[in-house]
Formats: C-alpha cells, sequence, structure tokens
C-alpha cells in the first residue's frame, strides 16, 4: 500500500500530465493506456519505481528542445494503478472510471497461433468495446466542448 501523500501527489501529476486512453490495435483488440510524458527524466523515473510499467525517451528534432520522457501501464496493471490514485484524481475522474470499467468487463481471448484455444469475441463485446473507445475520445478531446 503506497502512503496518502504519493497516491495524491501521483493523482495530480495525472490530472496534469497524463493521459488515459482506449487505444485499438491492429489486430483490433482495444487497450487500456495510462502514460504521462515529461521532459523531467527524475518524475518519469519515480512514475517507475512507485508503479512499475516502462519507459521511454523521444529526441526532440529541434536541438534547443529537451528530451521527451513517457512512463507508460497499460491493461490490468493500467486498471489496479487508477484505483490507486482514483480517489485523488479531479479532472480526469471520469476517463479513470470508464477506464477501470472497460477493464474489469475485458475478457481475454485465446490466439490458437500462440498455443492458446480460440474463442470468438461475442459481437455485442466488441460494439461495448468500441462505444467505450469513443467515449473516452469524447472525454480527451481538446477544444471547446
Amino acid at each position: 500500500m503506497k502512503p496518502n501523500e504519493v497516491l495524491a501527489y501521483t493523482g495530480g501529476i495525472i490530472d496534469g500530465e497524463g493521459c488515459i486512453s482506449l487505444v485499438r490495435r491492429k489486430s483490433r483488440e482495444t487497450v487500456l493506456n495510462v502514460h504521462v510524458v515529461n521532459t523531467n527524466e527524475w518524475l518519469i523515473r519515480w512514475l517507475k519505481m512507485q508503479f512499475g510499467g516502462t519507459i521511454s525517451c523521444g529526441v526532440p528534432d529541434n536541438p534547443k528542445h529537451k528530451n521527451g520522457w513517457q512512463w507508460k501501464v497499460s491493461a490490468n496493471k493500467a486498471s489496479d494503478f487508477l484505483k490507486m490514485v482514483l480517489p485523488y484524481i479531479q479532472i480526469k475522474h471520469p476517463q479513470a472510471e470508464l477506464a477501470i470499467k472497460f477493464q474489469s468487463n475485458k475478457r481475454h481471448w485465446g490466439n490458437s497461433q500462440k498455443g492458446h484455444t480460440t474463442c470468438l469475441k461475442p459481437q455485442e463485446s466488441w460494439a461495448v468495446e468500441e462505444a467505450e473507445r469513443i467515449l473516452m475520445g469524447q472525454y480527451n478531446k481538446k477544444g471547446k466542448m
């Protein structure tokens, strides 16, 4: 269990610098992602140290700009993370709630090419996932509502 101060600080980071999204992959699978992008490497490394996940670094085209660091968690790990910080997220609270609901309803379907049993996903599940993905896009839309 993380101290409340760590969770509150992290909730503020998610509200200000974070992104909660449902991303459709080429396989038509929709995946929950939570990421934070910042030029402060320490912040990104701190998030990884506290919550796991992955780190990447983008080098800008303009040599006058700083590197952009990204911390990311996906799927169940993202949902578990959001459950911890949910009480401290204010601005992105609707996105976090939708993301947690999405992940809790998600079913894992096998792939016979990887040696797993194949199950066909019911059409209703695809429709619900797509509707939630579109709703998340509306929550995250920039500009005037």
